[in-house]
């Protein structure tokens, strides 16, 4: 940058006094710290876009450039959360105590460990009794739990003590829990969309008193997470399931306000993802997506215009939630299969095999994508129109898990180990 100071006569005082201040001003910029303070505050970050704006990590790096590599109490496969430098994770152990942990962002030294004592509960092999992740206001940290008996849903101080708690009763689910709570306005949104009755609980996120609930049709249980759609003047929870295809409800009321005109034939297990225009979200079964559906939104829409703008069929993921980013659709492929589709048309751009078994979802930081394999592989892909595998970081641990980004820090999660990488400088 070019700065051009006009010549001073000593001779006036109110001028000089006016440049030293400009001086002044213009040398206090460069001791601004490197990285601005950010909060990775839910699954895949804010509203479920996997994006981070702030910062650029290398592709690939050796075990001794870790910026540290902490063991967890029991272990799982949440992903962290990173708020005002803390970073929270929750994990369970074999006779079913469940745990949320927090630790220093900067060194990894962990401040506090905090459990609930809970009967054991059979999941999926991909799945964990610690599925579900956190979520934060800045303030408080949510948590959900699941055993036969129970649903609990729990706030906790920053200090780990117990804000308040509830339960919700029975949970029915073959695979066990592993959709996420969101935080919308004064409120913490609960999916609860199982085998049998389902429903969407909102809290007061202070207190804990219910505020609303939604029913659900049910058929097969869905384990996606909510995202919010909110153009400044109108919000809506987006919602998928197999039963009502993709749906929309009101946070304030509970109220639903539309429902796709196709459902989805298959389990929903990947969180929906929104573009400028466009509400997209697909489901699955046997390790393969079967379907993904796009459904251009506007306020104002209804049953009966909610009408697939495209569908696909080929090349989709299944578990793995896909990334958005400047008109491309990135579909990380659970089993090693990427693909980049026009995102307004749905036409494809290219499709290459990465390799390796995914469970977790890419993030995005600097035109780079991140996603760990179940085998415990970094892999980082170029986010552009043209395929390039850029590098491979071995974590050494089986990885179920989506990474996490915040004030400088990659953070990925193994089945029993966090681990966090520096951003280039």
């Amino acid at each position: 940058m070019n700065l051009r100071l006009k010549k001073v006569s000593l001779m006036n005082p109110y001028t000089l006094s006016h440049t030293i201040l400009f001086v002044l001003l213009i040398g206090s910029i460069s001791p601004l710290p490197c990285f601005a303070q950010s909060n990775w505050d839910r699954f895949r970050g804010p509203n479920g876009s996997g994006i981070s704006t702030d910062y650029e990590f290398p592709a690939s790096v050796s075990p001794n450039e870790f910026a540290w590599n902490i063991e967890l109490q029991g272990q799982g496969c949440s992903s962290p959360i990173i708020i005002h430098d803390r970073v929270y994770v929750t994990s369970a152990d074999p006779e079913g105590m469940r745990y949320l942990q927090a630790f220093d962002l900067s060194s990894g030294k962990t401040l506090w460990t905090s459990s609930i004592n809970m009967e054991t509960l059979d999941t999926h092999a991909k799945n964990s009794m610690a599925a579900s992740t956190p979520t934060s206001d800045g303030e408080m940290i949510y948590t959900q739990f699941s055993d036969r008996k129970s649903f609990l849903v729990t706030a906790w101080n920053s200090d780990g003590s117990q804000a308040w708690n509830q339960d919700l009763g029975e949970f029915a689910c073959q695979h066990g829990p592993a959709a996420s709570m969101i935080l919308v306005n004064d409120f913490l949104i609960v999916p609860m969309t199982l085998d049998g009755p389902s429903m969407v609980v909102a809290f007061h996120k202070s207190t804990g008193k219910k505020a609303w609930v939604c029913e659900r049709p049910f058929g097969k249980a869905s384990y996606a997470t909510p995202c919010l759609w909110d153009n400044g003047t109108h919000q809506e929870i987006i919602l998928p399931g197999d039963a009502p295809g993709i749906s929309s409800i009101d946070p304030q009321t509970g109220k639903v306000l539309w429902s796709s005109d196709t459902p989805f034939p298959e389990r929903v297990v990947a969180s929906p993802i929104l573009t400028d225009n466009l509400i997209i979200s697909h489901c699955g079964s046997g390790g393969r997506g079967k379907t993904l559906m796009s459904i251009a939104y506007k306020p104002g829409l209804t049953e009966a215009s909610a009408k697939p703008a495209y569908i696909l069929t080929k090349n989709l993921p299944y578990v793995v939630t896909p990334i958005y980013d400047d008109g491309l659709l990135f579909l990380w492929g659970d089993r090693g299969v990427a693909s980049c589709v026009n995102a307004s048309t749905g036409e494809e751009i290219w499709t290459d095999r990465i390799g390796g078994n995914f469970n977790g979802s890419p993030v995005l930081a600097a035109g780079k994508l991140y996603c760990v394999s179940e085998e415990g592989i970094l892999v980082c892909l170029a986010a552009d129109r043209g395929f390039e595998k850029l590098g491979e970081t071995n974590l050494s641990e089986t990885s179920l898990a989506t990474p996490a980004i915040a004030s400088g820090k990659l953070v990925v999660r193994t089945q029993q180990h966090l681990i966090a990488i520096n951003a280039l400088r």
